[in-house]
């Protein structure tokens, strides 16, 4: 039995395959080795109480590595997804540097700060109710431009600000329980 054309047409097909996922892999940002950690916490681990609302209430550091090229700023959103009345966002900022390496309780200069959702301007650390852990997602946005908003705009000017403005977002994740 000859297998000839198909077993060259599977290799093809194999080839093409591999082609594509190597153009995918080059052309999305989310493909590349942009990364966000913190020598406060593990990804996927509980936040230690000095960053939340039983300890002293500090932002965690965070250490920003690779962005992509064509990066002209950063953001940094800290939000809640499990809070009782949906998402609420702990931190707002846009216009660091894009070659800012390293966040450590407080935000590089030239930084603005929006209002969170707890209506205050800057960080407001994890507080849930009792009971079942939240997620905390903190995430770093690299952006084409600096953005124009004013200091204390909202989540939904800043999500509308940075939605066709992104080249890419590193996210870490932890959990906090009270």
């Amino acid at each position: 039995m000859d297998r000839g054309p198909a077993l060259s047409g599977k290799l093809a097909f194999s080839v093409f395959c591999a082609l594509c996922a190597c153009a995918i892999a080059v052309a999305s940002p989310r493909f590349g080795r942009f990364t966000l950690q913190s020598g406060g916490f593990q990804a996927g681990q509980a936040l230690p109480a000095q960053f939340t609302c039983t300890g002293g209430g500090a932002l965690p550091p965070l250490q920003i590595a690779d962005p992509p090229s064509g990066t002209a700023s950063l953001a940094v959103l800290v939000d809640e997804p499990d809070a009782p009345g949906g998402t609420v966002s702990h931190l707002l900022a846009w216009n660091l540097p894009a070659t800012t390496e390293a966040i450590g309780g407080e935000l590089p200069a030239g930084a603005t700060l929006g209002a969170n959702g707890f209506g205050r301007v800057g960080w407001s650390a994890p507080c849930p109710p009792p009971g079942e852990p939240h997620r905390y997602r903190f995430q770093v946005l690299a952006l084409k431009a600096p953005i124009a908003l004013p200091p204390g705009a909202d989540r939904a000017a800043f999500d509308h600000a940075t939605r066709d403005q992104t080249l890419a977002t590193a996210t870490l994740t932890a959990t906090f329980q009270r």
